[in-house]
């Protein structure tokens, strides 16, 4: 729990340093589709939106320089087993960043937008795997 809260801290103070940075890199486009779908159909005030707005580009400058850590170990001359563990390493940072990143955007929503949200935009995992990669909001047994 202490870990949980000295990452969102942490996680807010990188949202004050981007809405401050003026040289903020553009989202991905799979991340600018989905805000733009969560302000959308969750009808999300401006406020709401300003945050998530922040929260995506915190959260995505946070991944570019995680994947710039990868990039740079991969390319190092350490053994293949120390390139792999500190690479692991990273992408479990990057894992555990999504994951803020999404508790972080349910605490900006309302109790009912968070409903929606779940149901709606971002259902829940299956327990068992079908049908390969797809969109889960529109998949009948995903949504069940």
């Amino acid at each position: 729990m202490n870990r949980l809260k000295n990452t969102l801290a942490a996680l807010t103070l990188c949202c004050a340093f981007v809405s401050v940075c003026s040289a903020q890199t553009p989202l991905p486009e799979r991340d600018a589709r989905f805000v733009t779908k969560l302000k959308q159909e969750l009808g999300l005030s401006s406020d709401q939106a300003a945050q998530v707005d922040s929260l995506y580009a915190a959260c995505n400058q946070a991944l570019q320089l995680l994947q710039a850590d990868i990039d740079r170990i991969e390319a190092s001359d350490a053994s293949e087993k120390e390139i792999t563990m500190r690479v692991s390493i990273k992408s479990q940072e990057k894992k555990d960043l999504k994951e803020e990143r999404e508790l972080a955007l349910l605490r900006i929503l309302t109790e009912d937008q968070r409903t929606a949200y779940e149901t709606d935009i971002k259902p829940a995992k299956p327990a068992v795997l079908h049908f390969g990669i797809h969109n889960r909001a529109d998949c009948k047994v995903c949504t069940r």
